[in-house]
C-alpha cells in the first residue's frame, strides 16, 4: 500500500494552494458551526478512514494543536478533540480530505438540505482500463485517463454518475431508478441498456453509441431530446445539431484491450495517442484535419498506430524521443 485512497485519482494527492484553501475553509466553517449537513459528512467520513490506531505522544499532539492554529488563526480557546486528534495525521491525510471535499462538494446542492450523502470516485491512468460495479449493479468498464463519479444515496428517485473520458455501461434495469449519465453538456437517460460514452475534456464532441435497449439524450441549452436505438450513435457538439449515424465499428472493443477510434477527428486522434503515451505533440502544419478516424487496433504498438493513421490520411509526421511533429 502506499497510502492513497482506492476511490480518488492520484493526482489529488498533489495537494496545491488552491485546494488548501478549500480545506482551510472547510474546517473553518466547521469550527463556527456553519457547515451544511452535507459538508459536516464530508468531514465525518474522512475522519472515519483515518488509521489513528498509533496514538499519539504528548509532544506530537502538542506539535498537532501548534500546526491547526497555525493554519486556522481564529479556531475558538476550546480545544475540539475531533480536530485535534485528525490534525495529529494531518500531514498524511490533508491530501485525502482535499479529494474528499473537492468531489464532494461537486455534488452538494446550494440549498441547505437535510439529506447525507457521499461520493465515490473511480479514475484511471494511461495504459489503465478499470471494470467494477456499481452499487445498484451496473457494470462499468472506464476506459484510459478517464474518470466516473457518483452519489452514494439510496433514497434518491434516479441514479445519477458523472463521466470524463470514456466509459461502457451495462446498465442494471430498475425502471423505478432512471440511470442518467452527465458528460459534458449531455445528459444521457436510460433504464437498463448496453451503451459506449465518450466524452474526453480536450475533444469537441460527446458520443453515444447505443448497442441494446433505448436512451434518451438532452443537452443543456437545446431543447428537445434524441431518442436513440440500438445500432445507431449521436454526436453532440455544443452549439451544433446532434447527428445520428450507423455504428461503424465495434465501439466496446476496447473493453477488451483494444485500441478503438470511433469516427475520431483526425487531429483529436492525434492527440489521443500523444496523452495515452506521454508524448510531446507538436503541429507544424497550419490546419487541423478533421477527417474522422474509424479503426480498431489489436495488437499494434503505439508507433504503429500513428503509421497506420498517417498513411491512410496522407499525414507526413515524425515520432521520436517521445515527440510526436505532425507536418
Amino acid at each position: 500500500m502506499d497510502g492513497t485512497h482506492p476511490h480518488f485519482p492520484r493526482e489529488i494527492y498533489n495537494m496545491g494552494t488552491h485546494q488548501q484553501k478549500i480545506i482551510d475553509g472547510l474546517l473553518q466553517r466547521y469550527l463556527d458551526g456553519q457547515c451544511t449537513p452535507e459538508e459536516e459528512q464530508v468531514i465525518l467520513h474522512w475522519y472515519e478512514d483515518l488509521d489513528l490506531t498509533n496514538g499519539a505522544t504528548s509532544a506530537v499532539a502538542a506539535n498537532a494543536e501548534a500546526l491547526l492554529r497555525n493554519r486556522l488563526p481564529h479556531l475558538p480557546a476550546k480545544r475540539l478533540p475531533f480536530l485535534h486528534r485528525a490534525y495529529v495525521r494531518w500531514s498524511a491525510a490533508a491530501a485525502l480530505l482535499a479529494g474528499m471535499v473537492i468531489s464532494a462538494l461537486y455534488f452538494i446542492p446550494s440549498g441547505r438540505s437535510t439529506r447525507k450523502m457521499s461520493t465515490s470516485v473511480f479514475a484511471t491512468h494511461a495504459k489503465q482500463l478499470k471494470k467494477f460495479t456499481l452499487p445498484d449493479g451496473t457494470q462499468v468498464w472506464l476506459n484510459q485517463l478517464s474518470r466516473l463519479e457518483w452519489t452514494n444515496d439510496h433514497n434518491d428517485s434516479l441514479r445519477l454518475v458523472r463521466l470524463t473520458g470514456e466509459a461502457f455501461f451495462k446498465v442494471a434495469a430498475n425502471p423505478a431508478k432512471p440511470f442518467l449519465v452527465q458528460a459534458g453538456s449531455t445528459t444521457t437517460r436510460v433504464l437498463g441498456t448496453d451503451f459506449n460514452v465518450e466524452a474526453y475534456t480536450n475533444e469537441a464532441a460527446v458520443k453515444v453509441a447505443l448497442l441494446t435497449g433505448k436512451v434518451r439524450l438532452t443537452e443543456t441549452g437545446t431543447p428537445g431530446a434524441v431518442v436513440l436505438q440500438p445500432g445507431k450513435m449521436v454526436t453532440s457538439k455544443k452549439g451544433q445539431p446532434s447527428v445520428i449515424t450507423d455504428i461503424s465499428n465495434e465501439v466496446d472493443a476496447w473493453t477488451k484491450g483494444f485500441t478503438v477510434f470511433n469516427e475520431v477527428p483526425l487531429a483529436e486522434a492525434f492527440v489521443r495517442l500523444a496523452n495515452r503515451n506521454g508524448w510531446q505533440l507538436i503541429w507544424q502544419r497550419k490546419d487541423r484535419p478533421s477527417a474522422p478516424v474509424s479503426a480498431i487496433f489489436s495488437r499494434e504498438t503505439p508507433g504503429q498506430m500513428v503509421q497506420g493513421i498517417a498513411f491512410t490520411h496522407h499525414i507526413t509526421y515524425q515520432l521520436k524521443n517521445n515527440i510526436l511533429t505532425i507536418y
